[in-house]
């Protein structure tokens, strides 16, 4: 009891990791999506690659402690996932993040609503914990959808050709016009 340390004379270091909840809902609703992929990256563009827990929704970042027999909440060891599926209540629990900053991309939209243009900038610290679940720190993030479809792209290869042929139009009428004007005059 005299030795001063806490832990019992093991020389362990604490680190803290953060879970990001991942609630994905429709824009002005409170309806949460099933059926929308996630892909997470680090601030370096890596994907990090998970682990599904033995509870649901929950996943894990795979690492050697996760893979490792000190860790029993791992559904399956052998497989791993570069991309989640949010499921009926919209939403999944990504546990032993690092401090710092990720990206979310969206790889597929649910159905009937419309794919993200962009990737949604995470950031995991203590200031943006939104509370504590299991002795994690939590940030969550909500990412809204928009129903509709999605307007066809302008430029690129397909509409020059309407240009070409609405512009050839404009010239035949022109000439069309003229043509037509001086034989009305020519003819009194």
């Amino acid at each position: 009891e005299g030795n001063g340390n806490r832990n019992g004379g093991s020389s362990e270091v604490v680190t803290y990791t953060y879970g990001l909840n991942l609630v994905k809902k429709e824009t002005n609703s409170d309806i949460y999506l099933e059926g929308a992929e996630f892909q997470l990256k680090d601030k370096n563009g890596n994907v990090i690659e998970l682990v599904k827990s033995k509870t649901d929704n929950v996943y894990y970042v795979k690492n050697d402690y996760t893979l490792s027999a000190k860790c029993t909440d791992v559904e399956d060891k052998e497989t791993s996932y570069s991309s989640v599926i949010t499921p009926a209540d919209g939403q999944i629990l990504i546990k032993g993040l690092k401090e710092g900053e990720y990206t979310l991309t969206e790889l597929e939209a649910p159905d009937g609503y419309n794919q993200l243009s962009a990737p949604v900038s995470v950031v995991l610290n203590s200031e943006k914990s939104t509370g504590e679940f299991s002795g994690v720190q939590v940030c969550t993030t909500v990412i809204n959808n928009s129903k509709g479809t999605i307007l066809p792209s302008t430029g690129g290869k397909g509409t020059m050709i309407f240009i070409i042929v609405g512009a050839l139009a404009v010239i035949g009428a022109g000439i069309f016009l003229v043509t037509n004007k001086r034989m009305s005059k020519e003819a009194f």
